[in-house]
């Protein structure tokens, strides 16, 4: 490893608490996390940034992101996702021996893209606006992180020409539309590209799709979820790099830290995949279901890349390989996989099939059930 990098990889996250801004855990160790290439900057706020408030502290440099993190007792028990991609990147990137990869969120739990005024007078910010339609203190702290963290690289002779934001975000907006939330989100990635403009830093987005981690269980209803595909379907510098679905939550709401560290991976893969491959960045793919063909007693279900049926997943209310139908789960019978890109649900007697009626690894929250009949499957998720 060269004394000094010549370069930095500027990794930043934005978005609600699943994006580096809780503080769920455990922490967890690998050596790999110790890299003294993953920098972060050295005021008090590091990894998680300054949590959507003015900042309170000022950073005159870098330094090292885990053992920053690991001297703090407020954040040593947080798990984050920032330094396991950075470490995927590290391990896993051609010609990465002389890069340095600087972490830092700059995130706010609970809030949707615009600010909202409350029934009771007064009112709460979102992540890109105000109530009074100025910006946001979370969109300004991530903006000036950037360019922040650009100058340091310039003045150490490790220049940034490459960013990447891990995007995590949409419960708090569930209840917006569709193209609502398109036209916003587009705009707040058109606004964070003019005020870095003079950078001539070549920016990518990374979403991670919201998996209904909320309480009432009731995420395939949003149709905001849409939105994430749009942005990428239509912009060269924003991927989709999967689904939130499969990973282990610590409550109803937040990722536990090994699914953080998965998570981070993934995000880690999708950049290994842009830099090495940049004319290919706007076919980052990821499976999805495309279509469906309701036969008789069998609906076949298409996706848009292959994709392994787990066999022998079982659940009170998923009966057969992680499916479940809503309306009569006794009708339910088997599942086969037809081939690399189409699986067979087959039931018991001809039905009326409408899209919303099954699902995959899905559990409506109730309270009472999940006393009686404890379920390893997430609350509120599925597809």
């Amino acid at each position: 490893m060269p004394d000094h990098p010549n370069s930095t990889l500027g990794l930043f996250a934005f978005g609600q608490s699943n994006s580096d801004f809780h503080t769920a855990g455990p922490m967890i160790h690998h050596t790999d996390f110790e890299d003294p290439r993953i920098v972060t900057l050295n005021d008090a706020a590091g990894i998680r940034g300054h949590l959507g408030h003015e900042p309170r502290s000022s950073s005159d440099g870098f330094c090292q992101a885990y053992f920053h993190q690991a001297e703090r007792p407020l954040l040593r028990d947080m798990q984050s996702n920032g330094i396991p991609c950075a470490a995927h990147i590290l391990r896993h990137l051609h010609n990465a021996d002389t890069m340095q990869i600087c972490v830092r969120s700059e995130s706010r739990g609970s809030l949707g893209l615009l600010g909202r005024h409350l029934n009771k007078g007064g009112g709460i910010t979102g992540i890109y606006k105000d109530v009074d339609d100025a910006l946001a203190q979370p969109f300004l702290n991530l903006a000036e992180t950037i360019r922040t963290c650009w100058q340091f690289a310039k003045d150490s002779n490790a220049p940034m020409r490459k960013a990447f934001i891990r995007f995590a975000h949409g419960e708090a907006d569930r209840g917006m539309t569709r193209v609502e939330y398109f036209e916003i989100a587009r705009q707040m990635i058109a606004d964070l590209q003019s005020f870095i403009a003079d950078l001539e830093l070549d920016l990518h987005w990374l979403i991670l799709e919201p998996a209904g981690t909320d309480n009432e269980g009731n995420g395939n209803a949003w149709e905001n979820r849409k939105a994430m595909q749009d942005l990428a379907d239509t912009h060269d510098n924003i991927h989709m790099v999967g689904s939130g679905y499969g990973f282990e939550l610590e409550d109803k709401v937040h990722y536990a830290g090994p699914s953080k560290i998965l998570i981070g991976e993934l995000f880690g893969q999708a950049i290994c995949d842009i830099l090495q491959a940049p004319e290919a960045s706007a076919n980052l793919t990821w499976p999805r279901p495309t279509s469906f063909k309701i036969e008789e007693t069998s609906v076949l279900i298409n996706f848009s890349e292959p994709v392994s049926l787990h066999k022998g997943i079982s659940d009170p209310y998923c009966t057969v390989d992680g499916f479940s139908f809503r309306r009569h789960p006794e009708l339910l019978k088997s599942v086969e996989q037809v081939d690399d890109t189409s699986v067979l649900v087959h039931f018991d007697a001809p039905l009326r099939l409408k899209p919303d009626d099954l699902h995959y690894a899905f559990l409506t929250f109730s309270a009472k059930r999940m006393e009686s009949e404890p379920s390893r499957l997430p609350i509120g998720r599925g597809g």
